[in-house]
């Protein structure tokens, strides 16, 4: 069986400035869409109700059940940190890794567009406003830091169509884009998942005393 998964979070911390890994640390899960297989999408909304569905809950515990995600780094951290389930590499697949192995462009828009997805197939187009005014705090001078489900509900409820339109996307797109690369990439991707979950070694102390140095060299 496999899981097609995508999750919707906030957080205050800037993703594009602090990365994936620190930012899944401090983060809320808002909406996860998801389908098994080739059933229907559905949308839990964790603002609503912040019990996971007793099948959803299921499948990320299985280890013979495949997650496919757009990006997976992301979901698989964000799914450790704020949810509690460790997935391994092994058990995802990643339609942006699929599409750059072989020389697609990884953002599911430009994914939708190049193999002609319809209007109903394709990723939500009003979905970049939406982030912005559901996963970030509100500039700081706006009185409402935060907008949500009881603040704009007629947004929000296009928020969880968006959501559930990217799952869409990602299973037509996993099916029509090209799988040849895939079996000779997979060992060196999932090595690499594990390298970057391990991180590097570094002596903090040295770092420290080669900054106190060079600032004295400086000021000398």
């Amino acid at each position: 069986m496999k899981l097609w998964y995508d999750l919707e979070t906030y957080s205050t911390v800037e993703l594009r400035t602090a990365g994936a890994y620190v930012y899944s640390l401090d983060c809320e899960v808002m909406l996860i869409a998801y389908a098994f297989d080739d059933g229907p999408v559905k949308v839990h909304d964790l603002t609503e109700d912040a019990r996971l569905p007793a099948n959803l809950v299921r499948a990320l515990r299985d280890p013979s059940v495949t997650v496919g995600a757009h990006n997976t780094q992301f979901d698989r951290w964000v799914t450790k940190h704020s949810l509690g389930f460790d997935i391994p590499p092994e058990r995802w697949e990643d339609t942006m890794v699929q599409a750059y192995v072989h020389s697609l462009p990884g953002a599911l828009d430009l994914l939708c567009d190049l193999f002609k997805l319809t209007d109903a197939e394709s990723k939500n187009k009003s979905g970049r406003e939406l982030i912005q005014l559901f996963c970030k705090p509100r500039p700081v001078n706006h009185k409402l830091r935060r907008a949500t489900r009881e603040t704009h509900p007629k947004e929000w409820q296009e928020f969880i169509d968006y959501a559930g339109s990217d799952i869409t996307s990602m299973r037509l797109l996993a099916r029509r884009m090209p799988r040849w690369n895939l079996a000779v990439t997979r060992d060196d991707w999932v090595l690499d998942q594990k390298i970057n979950d391990r991180g590097v070694a570094i002596d903090r102390e040295l770092c420290r005393a080669a900054l106190r140095e060079a600032t004295a060299g400086k000021n000398q």
